[in-house]
């Protein structure tokens, strides 16, 4: 189930992800989540991208303005929403390939499988 965003209120649509604007216009906002875990990658890799993923939300370089980080002893996790979700595939793998972070260790989920994920 994805929403209309009006206002205070929210409706369900036919749409994936978020209408901005107060549903006026094309822009969907989605829903999305980009992280590592246990089976993914070591405790040392998930502290060090934590500290990636902290530097590159306080420098606010992605233009996020949602975001939520997670850490468990399991995983390192940020879910966010934006209207652009290969863009930001593509500047945090970017940013993680900059300073030397392998890339086959994280995962990227949108939409209805970020929710699955975070209620699993």
């Amino acid at each position: 189930m994805t929403f209309t965003r009006q206002s205070t209120t929210a409706r369900p649509t036919s749409h994936t992800g978020l209408v901005a604007n107060g549903g006026i216009g094309p822009e969907i906002i989605h829903l999305q989540l980009f992280g590592a875990s246990y089976r993914t990658s070591s405790i040392a890799y998930r502290e060090r991208l934590l500290a990636t993923l902290q530097e590159i939300l306080d420098k606010n370089s992605l233009s996020l303005t949602e975001y939520i980080p997670l850490a468990t002893c399991n995983r390192v996790e940020v879910y966010f929403a934006s209207q652009s979700p290969s863009y930001i595939r593509r500047m945090l793998t970017k940013r993680l390939v900059e300073r030397n972070l392998r890339t086959d260790a994280v995962y990227f989920k949108y939409d209805k499988a970020v929710v699955s994920h975070l209620f699993r």
